[in-house]
């Protein structure tokens, strides 16, 4: 009888074992399913910058895109990226509607001669900087969502600036190039320090 209440007990305890694997499996399963059903955008989430703000999506991007003097300064554009999504509402939720951003992350090199006062003698921001798609949407810098150049940048040799351009009239999809338009600094008097300079940048 102690043998045949043992081995009872044992099989059941192997039937409630059997049946938890079980269920565990079909739980799995369907984790397996929901994440088939989650969409892939463009070339995934943008875990970056922009990760940080919300759920975005990198639709496409380009590097090393061109280099140019603008003034006395230099600009290398590092960085070209088109990212669609939606802000972060609060800790646990998105806001409902979806946008969608050109975005550039630039180095900008100031020479080192210019002394520490250079920042008080021009003029020059992301507002003298704008860019228009191939489909011929010509958008101002969105400046909520850009750094500024602030005399503290200025004072830095080599300092990198982002600026975001919200799209509005085109279908992200559709722009495979942008023409980015800088304008020349200008000195304490509004006079240019150069040449204004637009550059063709394919993404």
């Amino acid at each position: 009888m102690k043998y045949k209440y043992i081995l009872r007990t044992f099989c059941i305890g192997m039937i409630v074992l059997l049946n938890a694997c079980s269920e565990d499996s079909e739980y799995s399963g369907d984790i397996t399913e929901d994440d088939e059903e989650t969409p892939f955008i463009g070339r995934g989430l943008e875990e970056g910058h922009w990760g940080a703000l919300g759920e975005f999506y990198l639709i496409d991007e380009t590097t090393d895109a061109d280099s140019f003097d603008i003034g006395d300064m230099s600009l290398s554009i590092e960085k070209v990226q088109l990212v669609q999504g939606r802000f972060n509402k609060d800790e646990n939720e998105l806001m409902d509607e979806e946008r969608e951003f050109i975005s550039l992350i630039m180095d900008l090199n100031i020479p080192d001669n210019k002394g520490e006062d250079y920042h008080e003698t021009i003029d020059f921001d992301i507002d003298f900087m704008s860019v228009t798609t191939d489909t011929r949407e010509h958008i101002e810098t969105s400046e909520m969502y850009s750094s500024k150049i602030m005399p503290l940048t200025m004072q830095i040799s080599d300092a990198l600036v982002s600026v975001s351009y919200e799209i509005e009239e085109s279908d992200i999809k559709d722009i495979n190039a942008i023409e980015f338009e800088v304008e020349s600094p200008v000195d304490i008097h509004g006079e240019p320090l150069g040449e204004d300079v637009e550059v063709e940048i394919e993404i």
